[in-house]
């Protein structure tokens, strides 16, 4: 199983949607996955050939975080399970969004507010393995904002 991937922070997603469709990078990936969106529950995205797959209920209102995952509509295996942890208070925050593809690889995208801790960052990852298998493979990207050893 090959996917050709594109993750990127996005200030304000639905200002800059016509850019991104445009990109040929993007254009041409499988998987799409966006850090500090900026989106919003009520606002839909339409990428051409990709569908939303998950992202963070952000409370109405955009602000600065959030992450949004979408594939191409053709993409096999096929999404089985979705996940969404959110974890603290508005300074001190983890986002989490992500999915399963036919519970071989799990996609986990991360958003770490930079004033919340580390302690916090560790703990929300580690609600990651309740979703997740042993023998699956699994990808973790994002925008952690510390610097991980």
């Amino acid at each position: 199983m090959l996917f050709k991937s594109h993750y990127t922070t996005h200030n304000r997603f639905a200002k800059n949607i016509t850019t991104i469709v445009s990109d040929q990078v993007f254009s041409s990936s499988h998987i799409v996955t966006l850090q500090e969106s900026w989106a919003i529950d009520n606002e839909s995205y339409n990428i051409p050939d990709f569908e939303e797959i998950s992202r963070n209920r952000l409370m109405g209102r955009p602000r600065a975080f959030g992450t949004i995952n979408f594939c191409k509509l053709n993409i096999e295996p096929r999404i089985v399970d979705r996940i969404e942890i959110e974890k603290g208070n508005s300074n001190n925050h983890v986002e989490i969004s992500g999915f399963k593809l036919d519970k071989r690889l799990t996609i986990i995208n991360v958003y770490n507010n930079p004033s919340s801790s580390l302690e916090l960052l560790k703990e929300t990852l580690l609600e990651v393995k309740d979703y997740i298998d042993e023998s699956e493979n699994i990808l973790i990207l994002g925008d952690f904002n510390h610097e991980l050893k």
